[in-house]
């Protein structure tokens, strides 16, 4: 359990961190490239500028959470619960965020090329 832990500038390339409770952590500039974070819980974490590029989030609960300028290429948001997020300027880029929840997420400037957002729900999110 790492409540309110502050993992800033991190390097856990690869780390598995499953089921992990990572409630308002501090991973802002972390290096999560690879990771596995299958299951775990990012309420209100700052995730801004960190790199999960290739990352395993699936299912993932992190509402209330900030990926600010994230680099999130080629990760799998499966059934990820993002709503109220912050991706202002993340890289999604060939993201796979089937059946994702988006509601009322803040996704202006980001990258979604060949993204793959099939049954994804976007309700009232920002896209601009």
């Amino acid at each position: 359990r790492a409540v309110k832990s502050v993992w800033t500038g991190a390097d856990l390339q690869g780390a598995s961190i499953k089921d992990a409770n990572l409630d308002q952590a501090r991973l802002d500039g972390a290096n999560l490239k690879a990771a596995i974070l299958t299951g775990a819980l990012l309420h209100g974490a700052i995730l801004t500028k960190a790199v999960l590029a290739r990352a395993n989030l699936r299912g993932v609960q992190a509402t209330d959470s900030s990926w600010t300028g994230a680099d999130l290429q080629g990760a799998c948001l499966d059934t990820a619960c993002l709503d109220r997020a912050r991706l202002e300027g993340a890289d999604l880029n060939e993201a796979a965020l089937p059946s994702a929840s988006l509601r009322h997420a803040n996704l202006s400037q980001a990258s979604l090329l060949n993204a793959n957002l099939h049954l994804a729900k976007a309700t009232e999110s920002v896209w601009t």
